[in-house]
């Protein structure tokens, strides 16, 4: 009765993102012991308090469903069986809500790959590592990709993470670090019969571009004997780049290394 009553308009406030008030009235349906629904209305109160500005509440919010297999479920019967679907849909938004969470530690990163399903684990770090470097968490996103290089048996995915760990010794300035994951990175790439993905490839070849180039600017007077290396790892995934050539010859020169 009363409590399905407050969900539906907690519902209705949902959809228009008046989510201070749609706050308001999944609190009171949860506060009924009678009311069914629990999964999905703790689910959406925690959608409301992330978009009102509480993220903290709401990782904690979405962490207490995930712990709990009788909250993993939209409807209200209290199934045996957790939905896997929207179990992966809590996981995925407990990502992004870690993500912006202020408080992000090791401790949390391996939280999100521990309570996320087994098939999108890897995913979601990947995503978590992603994020966290585009906010400028630098340190916690090497963390997320060192997890994922470790976890993962897929090479495509390993060879992703070395890609990117390469480019965040760039970021922290941790230059003689670079050349021993790019080379990790390309021994991943040469075990691989085809890519997988090739649009995953493209953009990959385009951040080790763009990292010797980077690398390149750094060193434009004394060009180092690790530079020329990256240079030549950067040519095996990719020969016909010729402006690559030209500015790699120079630097060749420049170091007097003919």
């Amino acid at each position: 009765g009363t409590a399905e009553a407050q969900f539906s308009l907690a519902e209705i406030y949902f959809k228009q993102r008046n989510f201070a008030s749609a706050k308001t009235y999944y609190q009171q349906a949860l506060n009924n012991s009678q009311f069914a629904r629990r999964g999905l209305a703790s689910f959406r109160l925690a959608w409301c308090q992330y978009n009102t500005g509480a993220v903290s509440k709401a990782v904690q919010g979405l962490e207490t469903i995930l712990n709990d297999p009788k909250l993993l479920t939209r409807g209200g019967e209290n199934l045996v069986n957790v939905d896997q679907d929207f179990k992966a849909e809590v996981a995925k938004d407990y990502t992004v809500f870690m993500a912006h969470s202020s408080q992000i530690s090791l401790a949390a990163i391996q939280k999100v790959y521990k309570l996320s399903p087994n098939k999108s684990r890897i995913e979601n770090v990947s995503f978590l590592a992603k994020e966290l470097e585009r906010l400028g968490q630098i340190e916690q996103a090497q963390q997320a990709w060192e997890l994922v290089v470790r976890e993962t048996s897929d090479p495509q995915i390993r060879m992703e993470g070395l890609v990117y760990l390469a480019g965040l010794q760039m970021k922290c300035s941790q230059k003689e670090k670079i050349l021993p994951y790019l080379k990790r990175a390309l021994r991943n790439w040469a075990s691989l019969q085809s890519c997988k993905n090739q649009r995953v490839c493209d953009e990959l070849k385009k951040r080790i571009r763009a990292l010797v180039f980077d690398w390149n600017r750094t060193e434009k007077k004394n060009p180092s004997a690790s530079l020329l290396e990256a240079y030549e790892g950067y040519f095996t995934v990719e020969s016909t780049d010729r402006e690559a050539y030209e500015l790699a010859s120079q630097a060749a020169i420049q170091a007097k290394d003919y």
